[in-house]
């Protein structure tokens, strides 16, 4: 199995934080589920942080068969589109969202 992990570092605008959670875990879940390959999306919300880490808001947590999954997903029709539609979201986010592509062993 392999994972396709999504980090928002950094954190909501203020006032917006309400909203960004819900609009993650509602909309941006139910998006990224709906990808071809995509087995399963979780949204892992940090709540005790060692002191020396970069603020991570939020991890995704996306599990798929293989690399070649991921590859076929990032070529799709449907991340475009849904790249598309996340943009309102990540307005409401002061940081970057960063990934990584991981072998679960």
């Amino acid at each position: 199995m392999w994972i396709r992990t999504g980090l928002f570092m950094g954190k909501p605008k203020a006032g917006q934080e309400s909203a960004f959670r819900a609009l993650v875990d509602g909309q941006l879940a139910s998006a990224l589920r709906a990808l071809p390959g995509v087995h399963s999306a979780r949204m892992v919300w940090p709540r005790r942080i060692d002191a020396d880490v970069p603020a991570i808001h939020c991890q995704i947590i996306m599990e798929f068969d293989g690399p070649d999954a991921i590859d076929a997903m990032m070529r799709s029709d449907a991340r475009l589109k849904m790249r598309a539609e996340a943009g309102p979201i990540l307005a409401m986010f002061d940081g970057k969202l960063v990934h990584m592509d991981c072998e679960v062993v």
